[in-house]
């Protein structure tokens, strides 16, 4: 009961709400429309005499201005009357009479003419005040290196300068000399204007403050990598040389591979100090080698000595050396130590296609066959693979394949598909149970379908059955041939040894002679398929075998023609 109470007090309160709500905003647009209705009211007058005023004075212009425009029309009908007619008595009188009329029409029209100059004045100092912006800031402004009295260079800024002398500090170095300091100067700079094309590049500022220096100096290319100065060399033919055949070995047989630095490699011709310049052979040396880098090497789990010593490719004594012995032995997991990793100075990629062959997998495929039974299956075309021919371009760096694409492929030889061919077709099938039989014979010796004696004249007389044989066959289960009733089990010293004849209620009974074993008895019933007997020798018979006879109302009959 409380609960409902609560509910419906709920309610109320709600509806209430809405109502204060729905009142409120009832109320809000009434007021807001209120407002806006006795503000135009208020304002409208105001507006209506202000474009009244307004336009008073534009009419009272517009006609001042027409009646003015008249007049100078007027005028200009005048004077040109009074020219031509000066203009007969000659061009000194012309000439008088022009500067006549244009002096009386200035004073005329002075007020038009003041008034033009009123609105003229500000738009042509404005149009002359952004013509002379525009003309300073399309201006190329330069700084006037002067070294003493005498003017070096001119530069775009000061950075020219400093990227100069960082070249000229690189140049300086060598390991021919002890290190000296770079070129010391106090340079001036001087504004000034100057063309784009007048400015010193730092490469050319270099050789200019090598020149200030007073050292000996020598035209020669160096090698740069990545911006640093590595070496340099008289003869730019010669490093040249270096740096093609440094890639033309990374080519190997394959003269067609596209071959190039991964590092941005320049050769920059310039002065440097004699002191400091390498023989060919010392820069083959050196591009030959590796420089050290370091880095850091955090420890992973099953991390050990040997384990990363095989990683960074280095010896465990070298690095126990690296890293000490007490350090090596209490490795523990997210250490991290610090190790060198020799890195080749120059890296070449090189970029060739490769080509191959692989093999194209037959498809297998399965053809319906409405004339043949459902358990009916057959192979009757062979699969064949094909071969597939694949050009793949192929990118490594040092030797390490970093990257593969496919460009083409061509295919040599066609797939030949697998085809089995299954039958479709339902064949209702007798029901196979004990003692009746189904109306088609199975084969008596599932071992083997080898006949050694056929239903034929044999030595003289009639040979009433068959004979299935084959080696091993001993032992081996005889089946009844259809569904039926065993008629009667016999034994005989002579004719057929133990045999046996199933009645099969349809006309056909068959016979099974020369059994080594037999597992049924007269009167039993016995379904198609099931093992009534072993092969054996027994009776009248040579060798091992089944003679196998079948009867048909009562008359022996050729057994190839029920069991096929």
């Amino acid at each position: 009961m409380r609960n409902g109470s609560d509910k419906e007090r709920k309610g109320i309160y709600d509806r209430k709400a809405f109502r204060l709500f729905y009142i409120a905003g009832i109320q809000s647009a009434r007021i807001g429309k209120r407002i806006k209705r006795r503000t135009v009211q208020f304002f409208q007058p105001v507006v209506e005499w202000s474009a009244s005023l307004c336009g008073s004075f534009l009419r009272k212009r517009f006609r001042v201005l027409r009646k003015e425009i008249h007049r100078v029309h007027h005028g200009f009908e005048i004077a040109e009357q009074r020219i031509r007619q000066a203009k007969r008595k000659g061009k000194a009188n012309c000439l008088a009479e022009f500067f006549k009329v244009t002096g009386k029409s200035m004073v005329r029209h002075k007020s038009l003419l003041m008034s033009i100059a009123n609105v003229a004045a500000p738009i042509v100092a404005v149009v002359v005040l952004g013509s002379t912006i525009h003309f300073w800031m399309n201006q190329n402004f330069g700084l006037v290196l002067a070294y003493g009295n005498e003017t070096i260079a001119t530069i775009q800024s000061e950075q020219t300068l400093e990227q100069a002398s960082d070249m000229v500090n690189q140049r300086l170095v060598s390991d021919a000399v002890e290190k000296k300091a770079g070129v010391g100067i106090s340079p001036r700079y001087q504004l000034t204007i100057v063309d784009k094309a007048h400015y010193a590049t730092p490469t050319a500022l270099c050789d200019k403050l090598i020149k200030k220096s007073g050292g000996i100096i020598e035209d020669a290319s160096g090698l740069y990598v990545n911006g640093e100065l590595i070496g340099a060399i008289k003869s730019s033919a010669d490093l040249s040389y270096l740096l093609q055949n440094t890639l033309s070995s990374a080519k190997g047989d394959d003269p067609a591979a596209k071959v190039s630095f991964v590092e941005n490699v320049e050769s920059v011709k310039g002065l440097y100090p004699t002191a400091s310049l390498l023989t060919s052979e010392e820069l083959k040396n050196l591009l030959a080698g590796t420089s050290e880098e370091s880095l850091t090497y955090t420890v992973k789990e099953g991390d050990t000595a040997e384990v990363i010593a095989d990683q960074f490719q280095v010896s465990k004594e070298e690095l126990t050396e690296s890293l000490g012995e007490a350090q090596l032995a209490g490795l523990k997991v997210g250490d991290q130590i610090r190790l060198s990793e020799a890195k080749p100075l120059l890296t070449v990629k090189m970029t060739r296609e490769e080509r191959y062959e692989t093999i194209i997998p037959y498809k297998t495929v399965t053809v319906n066959d409405d004339h043949k039974d459902t358990d009916y299956s057959k192979v009757t075309q062979e699969g064949v693979e094909g071969i597939e021919q694949c050009v793949d371009e192929v990118t490594y760096i040092d030797g390490v394949e970093v990257s593969r694409e496919t460009v083409s492929k061509t295919v040599v030889k066609e797939a030949v598909d697998k085809i089995i061919t299954v039958g479709t077709q339902k064949v209702e099938k007798p029901v196979n149970q004990e003692g009746i039989a189904t109306g088609s014979m199975a084969w008596p010796v599932p071992y083997t379908r080898r006949v050694v004696s056929q239903y034929s004249m044999r030595w003289g007389k009639m040979h009433n059955g068959i004979d299935i044989s084959s080696s091993g066959i001993r032992g081996q289960s005889i089946v009844a041939a259809d569904g039926g009733t065993v008629k009667y089990v016999k034994y005989h010293n002579y004719g057929y040894g133990y045999h046996l004849m199933i009645d099969h209620g349809n006309g056909l009974s068959t016979l099974y002679a020369h059994c080594n074993s037999i597992y049924v008895k007269a009167g039993q019933k016995v379904s198609k398929g099931q093992v009534i007997a072993t092969v054996g020798t027994t009776g009248d018979s040579t060798g091992n075998h089944l003679h196998f006879e079948v009867y048909r109302n009562g008359s022996r009959v050729n057994p190839l023609n029920y069991i096929g």
